[in-house]
């Protein structure tokens, strides 16, 4: 098992510094690796998806990938579970997130049978940067991100 720490750093200039810095303990680490993504998730005005559990998400990575997302949350009823929450996710083509939600991928579809895409809307977003640096102990690394959240 991987020994992994991860820690919320509040600023972008912050992080940047805690990873140039040498690691504790004399560790040693090979070189950083940035990772950054922008999360969109959408709902209506009087947020229907939300009172349904469900939440639809468009990410784009770094790497020019974007993802559809939609998660319903599971129901229980006295420790029974009613529905199983469920994730559809694909890659899609769409440099959009509108485009993404009217598109002809699983997520999209799915979203479809729920609510007219039309009425969907951002309303949050997030941008996530990370800098991972592996130590040389085989098992372990340290994760730093910082998270921005927009509305």
């Amino acid at each position: 098992m991987m020994a992994e720490w991860r820690g919320e750093v509040p600023t972008l200039d912050l992080l940047n510094r805690l990873v140039a810095e040498a690691l504790p303990l004399g560790l040693r680490s090979g070189p950083v690796e940035p990772f950054f993504q922008r999360d969109i998730y959408y709902d209506s005005a009087d947020w229907t998806l939300r009172r349904r559990g469900v939440s639809c998400r468009f990410r784009t990575r770094v790497d020019d990938r974007r993802i559809l997302t939609l998660r319903t949350i599971g129901r229980w009823e006295g420790g029974v579970p009613l529905v199983l929450p469920q994730t559809f996710e694909a890659e899609v083509p769409e440099l959009e997130g509108a485009q993404a939600l009217a598109g002809t991928s699983d997520p999209a579809r799915r979203l479809r049978a729920l609510i007219e895409p039309g009425l969907l809307m951002p309303r949050i977003q997030l941008e996530t940067e990370r800098r991972l640096r592996t130590p040389g102990q085989a098992g372990s690394r340290v994760v730093v991100t910082r998270s921005c959240t927009t509305s």
